[in-house]
């Protein structure tokens, strides 16, 4: 399971994060869980890990990633080092 990987803590959902996610649902309109994962990763002070822009956020992506420092799998992969073999 995910939760057993070094690093990974789970956290429950705080009014501080409620209250966050909601205004990033009214500025950007994404999913709710995207917002909550970036409402929680800025709480927790944290980068968002998500595995490709979704859609609905090609539109917010420079405001995302300035505001929330908000990361990509599919990104970090094509900047990884081809294997010396």
């Amino acid at each position: 399971m995910l939760i057993n990987y070094p690093g990974i803590v789970v956290v429950g959902v705080t009014p501080e994060i409620s209250i966050l996610a909601g205004k990033i649902r009214k500025e950007a309109r994404i999913s709710l869980i995207d917002c909550f994962i970036l409402a929680t990763a800025k709480t927790l002070k944290s980068r968002p890990l998500f595995l490709k822009p979704e859609k609905e956020m090609e539109k917010y992506l420079e405001t995302l990633k300035e505001e929330y420092n908000i990361c990509f799998l599919s990104e970090i992969e094509s900047l990884r080092e081809p294997d010396s073999r």
